[in-house]
């Protein structure tokens, strides 16, 4: 927040009143937050104070209900009345604005979600939100319908005179403060700035500073190509949406930018990309296939494991899984020849690969985050980056 607000840009917390207390997701279903108030207090409330009182412009309310509060503030609230918090007065209103203070702008999530969709009519969940205390409705569904269903609920007393300057006069604050009504949207050749040559230098140093050696207790770091040439390289990827869209685009990258620090690479192909190339049955025996075990110790001098698993929704902690039932891709060469694996994104891999004995967390799968692990693995830059304990996900064995 305070480097976003030395440039003049407004931030936005969410998702009120607290998500990630249960496993479900309110894109797929109603959250809900079944803290007590006091434990909310000690929690979620804290964390609200603490950045409202930094001076956060906004709050996106989630698709997320709190039965505590909304019993404590309307008693005679039943189960079945229970909203999530873009419809409940209680949690808008009665917590966010009178209980907490806060005084900025507050729009709902993603309407089309399933945590709101499901929770009543369209025609009652368009306006309901505004009259609950949201300032913003966020997405249309068919903007005609959904426009005349607000209009609707303005007519009909929904929507109060009261309520509906509130709201406006929140928003013309808000684009007031950012001085969007002196703002000029830039031409479209101005937009040739994203990606420039700036941007991704940029990235490069965060890159070097973020990439994050978890462990390396076989002692192989630096691995350096000079010695260790022949190069055998997994890449452990989510499906493709389809078979249009080939493998993950990132795995090329590895295979250049080892290639650049000096290996010869040889990369497995796995089962998405033979299903790619040439669906069949005979894929699923293929891809089970394991060479033999002397032969491939006198091919290669290391192996590189590289993990880009992608989730969503109710996926937030992504488990790492295999393209195929007891795919030749499992690490069973990690006694054979050294080995390392890279995330490119989830740092909780460890829990499914705790036999791997060196490990790099890299964070994002671009070519400067790739570049940056594989140089730190050479020895060409120090690893800088910080792991904490959660990488070892309460396991005894991923420390080894």
């Amino acid at each position: 927040m305070e480097g976003a607000h030395k440039h003049g840009i407004a931030c936005c917390c969410k998702h009120f009143p607290g998500d990630g207390v249960e496993e479900r997701d309110h894109h797929l279903v109603m959250g809900c937050n079944d803290l007590s108030i006091e434990e909310w207090e000690e929690s979620f409330g804290k964390v609200y104070r603490a950045v409202f009182e930094a001076g956060v412009e906004s709050v996106m309310v989630g698709h997320i209900c709190m039965p505590a509060w909304q019993k404590k503030l309307n008693p005679a609230l039943t189960d079945e009345e229970i909203m999530p918090a873009t419809l409940s007065p209680e949690l808008v209103t009665g917590v966010l604005r009178e209980h907490l203070g806060f005084n900025g702008l507050i729009t709902t999530d993603a309407s089309h979600m399933a945590g709101l969709s499901t929770s009543a009519p369209r025609s009652v969940q368009v306006p309901g939100t505004i009259a609950a205390g949201c300032d913003m409705f966020l997405f249309f569904n068919d903007p005609d319908e959904d426009y005349g269903y607000m209009m609707d609920g303005y007519k009909k007393g929904i929507i109060t005179e009261e309520r509906l300057s509130d709201a406006l006069h929140r928003i013309l604050g808000l684009k007031a403060k950012l001085n969007l009504h002196h703002y000029v949207f830039p031409s479209e050749e101005g937009l040739a700035i994203v990606g420039s040559k700036e941007h991704h230098e940029t990235a490069a140093v965060l890159a070097d500073k973020a990439v994050t050696l978890v462990k390396d207790t076989q002692h192989v770091l630096p691995i350096d190509p000079a010695k260790r040439p022949r190069a055998a390289l997994y890449y452990v990827e989510s499906a493709p949406v389809s078979n249009l869209n080939g493998p993950d685009p990132s795995k090329k990258i590895v295979i250049e930018e080892l290639e650049r620090a000096g290996f010869t690479v040889d990369a497995h192909e796995d089962y998405y990309e033979m299903e790619c190339e040439k669906m069949s049955p005979a894929n699923a025996f293929r891809i089970m296939a394991t060479p033999p075990v002397e032969e491939f110790k006198k091919k290669y001098d290391v192996v590189f494991m590289f993990v880009h698993m992608k989730g969503y929704a109710q996926e937030n902690n992504v488990r790492l899984k295999w393209s195929a039932a007891h795919s030749s891709e499992l690490p069973w060469f990690v006694h054979e020849v050294p080995t390392v694996g890279v995330s490119l994104n989830y740092t909780n891999h460890l829990y499914d690969l705790p036999m791997l004995k060196t490990f790099v967390n890299a964070y994002a799968p671009t070519r400067e985050y790739i570049r940056a692990a594989i140089e730190k693995i050479t020895g060409k830059s120090e690893f800088q980056g910080k792991a904490n304990d959660l990488v070892w996900c309460g396991r005894w064995d991923t420390r080894r």
